[in-house]
Protein backbone atom coordinates (compact mmCIF):
# COMPACT_ATOMS: atom_id res chain seq x y z
CA UNK A 1 0.00 0.00 0.00
CA UNK A 2 2.83 2.05 0.56
CA UNK A 3 3.94 1.64 -2.94
CA UNK A 4 1.97 4.75 -3.80
CA UNK A 5 3.16 6.72 -1.14
CA UNK A 6 6.61 7.57 -1.79
CA UNK A 7 8.65 9.84 -4.31
CA UNK A 8 11.52 9.25 -6.38
CA UNK A 9 14.01 11.10 -4.33
CA UNK A 10 16.19 7.79 -3.81
CA UNK A 11 18.80 10.62 -1.42
CA UNK A 12 16.05 10.33 1.07
CA UNK A 13 16.43 7.26 3.77
CA UNK A 14 14.24 5.83 6.03
CA UNK A 15 11.52 8.36 5.57
CA UNK A 16 9.73 9.51 8.34
CA UNK A 17 6.11 9.78 8.98
CA UNK A 18 5.75 13.74 8.12
CA UNK A 19 8.45 13.26 4.92
CA UNK A 20 5.77 10.90 3.73
CA UNK A 21 2.90 13.03 4.17
CA UNK A 22 4.67 15.91 3.15
CA UNK A 23 5.38 13.68 -0.08
CA UNK A 24 1.70 12.76 -0.83
CA UNK A 25 0.76 16.70 -0.76
CA UNK A 26 3.81 17.43 -3.46
CA UNK A 27 2.00 14.47 -5.36
CA UNK A 28 -1.30 15.47 -4.85
CA UNK A 29 -0.68 18.99 -5.76
CA UNK A 30 1.01 17.74 -8.96
CA UNK A 31 -1.60 15.04 -10.00
CA UNK A 32 -4.80 17.01 -8.94
CA UNK A 33 -4.46 19.76 -11.54
CA UNK A 34 -3.93 17.36 -14.37
CA UNK A 35 -7.90 16.46 -13.46
CA UNK A 36 -9.97 19.21 -12.96
CA UNK A 37 -13.13 16.92 -13.11
CA UNK A 38 -12.14 15.15 -10.50
CA UNK A 39 -14.39 15.83 -6.57
CA UNK A 40 -11.58 16.28 -4.33
CA UNK A 41 -14.00 14.67 -2.00
CA UNK A 42 -14.02 11.08 -4.35
CA UNK A 43 -10.35 11.42 -4.77
CA UNK A 44 -10.15 12.04 -0.85
CA UNK A 45 -12.44 9.54 0.19
CA UNK A 46 -10.32 6.74 -1.47
CA UNK A 47 -8.13 7.04 1.66
CA UNK A 48 -10.59 5.82 3.97
CA UNK A 49 -11.87 2.95 1.11
CA UNK A 50 -14.06 4.35 -0.46
CA UNK A 51 -13.27 3.35 -4.37
CA UNK A 52 -15.61 4.75 -7.38
CA UNK A 53 -14.67 2.36 -10.12
CA UNK A 54 -16.31 4.34 -12.46
CA UNK A 55 -14.76 6.92 -12.50
CA UNK A 56 -12.01 7.46 -15.12
CA UNK A 57 -10.58 10.71 -13.61
CA UNK A 58 -9.94 8.62 -10.42
CA UNK A 59 -8.56 5.66 -12.29
CA UNK A 60 -6.03 8.20 -14.45
CA UNK A 61 -5.05 10.26 -10.86
CA UNK A 62 -4.13 7.39 -9.33
CA UNK A 63 -1.77 6.31 -12.57
CA UNK A 64 -0.33 9.73 -11.91
CA UNK A 65 0.58 9.31 -8.15
CA UNK A 66 2.11 5.87 -9.45
CA UNK A 67 4.28 7.78 -11.78
CA UNK A 68 5.19 10.22 -9.04
CA UNK A 69 5.88 7.71 -6.70
CA UNK A 70 8.35 6.56 -9.18
CA UNK A 71 6.82 2.87 -9.18
CA UNK A 72 5.94 2.73 -12.44
CA UNK A 73 7.93 1.32 -15.38
CA UNK A 74 8.51 2.44 -18.85
CA UNK A 75 5.34 0.79 -20.18
CA UNK A 76 3.67 2.31 -17.00
CA UNK A 77 3.14 -0.83 -15.18
CA UNK A 78 4.50 -1.55 -11.37
CA UNK A 79 8.27 -1.74 -11.84
CA UNK A 80 8.36 -4.96 -9.16
CA UNK A 81 12.06 -4.94 -8.18
CA UNK A 82 11.47 -0.98 -8.34
CA UNK A 83 9.04 -1.03 -5.56
CA UNK A 84 10.72 -3.60 -3.18
CA UNK A 85 13.96 -1.53 -3.48
CA UNK A 86 12.33 1.39 -2.53
CA UNK A 87 10.59 -0.19 0.64
CA UNK A 88 14.12 -1.31 1.96
CA UNK A 89 15.45 2.26 1.26
CA UNK A 90 12.88 4.41 1.95
CA UNK A 91 10.05 3.03 4.66
CA UNK A 92 10.68 2.90 8.20
CA UNK A 93 11.54 -0.87 9.74
CA UNK A 94 8.36 -1.31 11.04
CA UNK A 95 6.23 -0.67 7.92
CA UNK A 96 8.73 -2.58 5.65
CA UNK A 97 7.55 -6.29 5.89
CA UNK A 98 3.71 -5.47 5.44
CA UNK A 99 4.34 -3.23 2.72
CA UNK A 100 6.07 -6.20 1.00
CA UNK A 101 3.10 -8.75 1.61
CA UNK A 102 0.68 -5.86 0.00
CA UNK A 103 2.77 -5.31 -2.98
CA UNK A 104 3.70 -9.44 -3.18
CA UNK A 105 -0.39 -9.86 -3.07
CA UNK A 106 -1.31 -7.32 -5.64
CA UNK A 107 1.51 -7.09 -7.83
CA UNK A 108 0.00 -9.37 -10.41
CA UNK A 109 -3.52 -7.63 -10.58
CA UNK A 110 -2.59 -5.49 -13.86
CA UNK A 111 -2.17 -8.72 -15.75
CA UNK A 112 -6.55 -8.16 -15.32
CA UNK A 113 -6.10 -4.73 -17.05
CA UNK A 114 -5.43 -3.63 -20.22
CA UNK A 115 -5.75 0.42 -20.04
CA UNK A 116 -2.85 1.70 -17.81
CA UNK A 117 -5.47 4.11 -15.59
CA UNK A 118 -7.61 0.81 -14.61
CA UNK A 119 -4.27 -1.27 -13.74
CA UNK A 120 -3.39 1.67 -11.48
CA UNK A 121 -6.56 2.36 -9.82
CA UNK A 122 -7.34 -1.78 -9.08
CA UNK A 123 -3.97 -2.02 -7.42
CA UNK A 124 -4.49 0.65 -5.36
CA UNK A 125 -7.76 -0.74 -4.67
CA UNK A 126 -6.07 -4.16 -3.49
CA UNK A 127 -3.61 -2.52 -1.88
CA UNK A 128 -6.40 -1.08 0.59
CA UNK A 129 -7.85 -4.34 0.70
CA UNK A 130 -5.56 -6.74 1.72
CA UNK A 131 -3.96 -4.19 4.37
CA UNK A 132 -5.92 -0.98 4.89
CA UNK A 133 -3.70 -0.28 8.21
CA UNK A 134 -1.10 0.82 6.02
CA UNK A 135 -2.79 2.18 3.09
CA UNK A 136 -1.92 5.85 2.16
CA UNK A 137 -3.21 8.06 -0.36
CA UNK A 138 -2.45 11.92 -1.86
Amino acid sequence: KYFFSFSKCDFVLKMTMKQIQNTMDVIRNACSPKFPKLDPNIRDNVKNGQFVDDNKDLKCYTLCVAEMAGTLNRKKQLDYQKVMQQIDIMLPVEMRAPTKVVVETCKNIKDGYKDNCDRAYFTAKCAYETDSSIFLFP
